[in-house]
């Protein structure tokens, strides 16, 4: 077979060092005469005695400054001079392919031919081809150009020159990132029919050497990867490094299975896992990252809307995104993950999160569709990896301040979303999802020790807003009766070959199918009872008494909300009186709703804390009220300024209790605590009946212990019923 010139003008860009070693294998082969050429091209039998000769020391070479010894004729003596290894290039490297000898040279040049000329086959036609072999020979027109290649090749050699080979010299370039994309494709496919072929199931199927070769080499793409995306320029090489990204995450289930419990198994075997989940993040951060980059609103068709390129890479972050979605789902999994400091500490689950939450919105529903989607899924790998139970998630990541701020810095943009979902629309099914997982983390991490007063101090303005709203609005949002269920999370059906098609330019349009985790869910729940009792954990965990706080941390959530009420209630339509009126009265109506679904979404604990803070609102405001009177009827007596000056305005206080200055509710509450603490004695240990050790009178406290007994009883004779 004749070797294409543009083949070998490719193979030599790609690898380069071949072009500095073949001069000085040439040169090293004139200097060793005419001998050498016979022995490595025309094999004899004068150069098969010498082999045999020399025995295993017959792979090393003598020294250039050293003089070959005089041979008489027929006689073969060997050196006395200690030998020094001495490589002459790769071409002097042989093998063995059906008892002929091929050079390093030609045996690549044959591999690349067959890596360009069978990728753009499918899984049907290059099956045809291994079927109709004959004498395990391929042989392939294309373009009318004939190539030929043996099916034993498209083994071990592929696979080694597809993962190391090439992986080995990856550059950032599109002619490498093709080349080895073009590789990947066609080992997709070679895994896909293997089971139909002896010779194929020889190694992708029964050669765990091979199985083994191949993990250790997605792994290590997977890391070169992550290390290159820096250097990514442009939006088509960004598309590349994605299909690369995805294209290997996906030959793990063409390798090991098609299910992911067996998927995780076979990698928490691997004793480099942890190493392989910091670089599949980092990668796909990296990735997400040109997602927001300006070139993916730039590209745009005469109608404003996103060109082809933009559509594949959106899709490619989400595929890339839910397979370590799927990973994470398996129990063992995420507990490996949450063991790895790096992912946690260092803060790489967290930036991956951060940086996602970033991406804005496309007026396109189709890019809209997928920004809504991606949100969701990594907001759900940290809902994994925060039910994970041989570790805490959200205690690892307080251990160090750096990682503490990571995980405020992804918190934080959790809130943001929450502000902009609660302003807009609740009805839209794509945001329906990522409404009720933006809720979950802050529920978690409301309810965690560390991160508390962050909660508090960042999500009481957006909880004032929620609540002060008009009572018809509110009832609609939050109590609506509406039984419609919670939108199921969608699942990319992704082909790696189709995309890698589709990229390489073999294939017009990417098709992207969809479906649901349908066969994994319990029955949904509605969606509004899902925020609803969301809303009412929110609340109670930032209610509950925290012995690791301070006094002054418990009350906090109190105080925030009443000055919230008061700021922020007045920038609203209707003035602060009208709006604190529907705080109070959508409270009560969030009660009654809760009191509803505390046999199958809500734990008692939660609607009891929730009626406290309510009757702490109602005494704060009550408590304002009677101060109110008191300075107006001591002013009025007197007849003299306040001992503390006052503006004018403060002077007329409304009946809601609606001022800006007057007696501090914090400091008053503080005062009757302690001395109402004495009185109470034992039962004022119980931290979960008295949420911020507020004032309550000991008879309705004893009141409360009474019903929660008596529901606990109740609890108990139904569990043994």
């Amino acid at each position: 077979m004749e070797a294409n010139p543009n083949v070998i003008s490719y193979f030599e860009n790609v690898f380069p060092m071949l072009g500095q070693t073949q001069a000085t294998s040439s040169t090293a082969a004139d200097e060793a005469g005419p001998s050498s050429s016979t022995w490595l091209d025309e094999p004899g039998p004068s150069s098969s005695t010498w082999v045999d000769e020399a025995g295993p020391s017959s792979s090393t070479r003598l020294d250039e400054t050293h003089e070959r010894p005089e041979v008489e004729e027929g006689e073969l003596r060997r050196s006395k001079r200690q030998r020094v290894e001495k490589s002459f290039g790769l071409d002097f490297m042989s093998y063995m392919v059906e008892g002929e000898p091929n050079t390093y040279r030609e045996a690549q040049l044959e591999l690349i031919s067959a890596v360009e000329k069978l990728h753009v086959l499918s899984s049907k036609d290059l099956g045809k081809l291994i079927r109709d072999a004959k004498n395990g020979i391929i042989k392939y027109t294309v373009n009318g150009s004939f190539f030929e290649i043996n099916v034993e090749n498209l083994g071990r050699p592929l696979v080694q020159h597809i993962m190391i080979d090439t992986v080995s010299l990856l550059k950032p370039d599109d002619q490498h990132f093709k080349y080895l994309l073009c590789g990947l494709k066609l080992l997709h496919t070679l895994c896909d029919i293997a089971s139909h072929h002896s010779t194929l199931a020889r190694v992708f199927v029964e050669d765990m050497n091979v199985q083994h070769e191949m993990l250790n080499s997605i792994f290590r793409i997977i890391h070169v990867l992550s290390q290159l995306g820096e250097k990514i320029n442009g939006l088509s090489q960004m598309v590349l490094y994605s299909a690369l990204l995805s294209n290997s995450m996906y030959l793990l289930k063409a390798l090991i299975s098609s299910e992911w419990k067996d998927i995780a198994d076979v990698l928490l075997a691997h004793p480099e896992v942890g190493d392989f989940a910091i670089a599949a993040v980092t990668a796909i951060r990296v990735s997400i990252n040109h997602l927001r980059a300006k070139p993916t609103t730039q590209r745009v068709n005469s109608r404003m809307q996103p060109n082809d390129e933009v559509y594949c890479l959106f899709h490619l972050c989400e595929s890339s995104v839910q397979f370590i979605q799927s990973l994470c789902m398996q129990m063992l999994f995420r507990e490996r993950l949450v063991e790895n400091k790096e992912l946690c500490e260092g803060g790489a689950v967290f930036s991956l999160v951060q940086n996602t939450l970033r991406l804005s919105q496309h007026d396109d529903t189709t890019l809209a569709s997928v920004v809504d989607r991606l949100k969701a899924k990594v907001l759900s790998i940290m809902l994994l990896l925060c039910q994970a139970e041989s570790s805490s998630f959200v205690n690892m990541a307080s251990r160090t301040p750096q990682s503490k701020g990571f995980a405020h810095s992804a918190v934080l943009k959790v809130i943001e979303v929450l502000d902009m979902m609660c302003n807009g629309d609740f009805k839209s099914q794509t945001r329906g999802l990522l409404h009720l997982n933006a809720m979950q983390v802050a529920e978690i991490f409301s309810g965690a020790s560390r991160f508390k007063t962050f909660v508090v101090c960042n999500l009481t303005k957006l909880l004032t807003r929620v609540l002060s709203r008009p009572q018809r609005e509110f009832l609609s949002s939050w109590c609506s009766d509406d039984r419609k269920p919670a939108e199921e999370e969608i699942v990319v059906d992704f082909n790696p070959t189709s995309a890698a098609g589709h990229v390489l330019g073999l294939t017009s349009e990417f098709k992207v199918q969809h479906s649901t985790w349908s066969n994994f869910q319990a029955p949904q729940t509605p969606f509004t009872v899902q925020r609803s009792s969301l809303l009412v954990k929110v609340i109670a965990n930032l209610t509950r008494y925290d012995p690791d706080l301070s006094e002054e941390d418990n009350a906090r959530f109190l105080n925030e909300f009443l000055e919230c009420l008061q700021t922020e209630s007045s920038k609203l339509p209707g003035g602060a009186a009208e709006r604190t009126d529907a705080a109070r009265k959508n409270l009560t109506s969030l009660l009654v709703r809760a009191e509803s679904m505390t046999h199958f979404c809500l734990h008692a604990e939660d609607v009891n804390f929730l009626r406290w803070f309510i009757n702490q609102l109602e005494k704060a405001r009550t408590a304002q009220e009677s101060a109110s009177h008191r300075v107006m009827e001591v002013h009025n007596n007197i007849q003299c300024p306040s001992p503390t000056p006052q503006s004018p305005s403060s002077k007329e206080y409304d009946t809601t209790g609606n001022h800006e200055e007057g007696p501090s509710v914090t400091l008053r509450t503080k005062k009757r605590k302690r001395s109402r603490r004495i009185d109470l004695g034992d039962i004022s240990g119980d931290r979960n009946i008295e949420p911020f050790n507020s004032v309550i009178d000991v008879e309705e406290l004893r009141n409360v212990r009474s019903e929660e007994t008596q529901q606990k009883e109740q609890e108990k004779n139904h569990n043994e019923l």
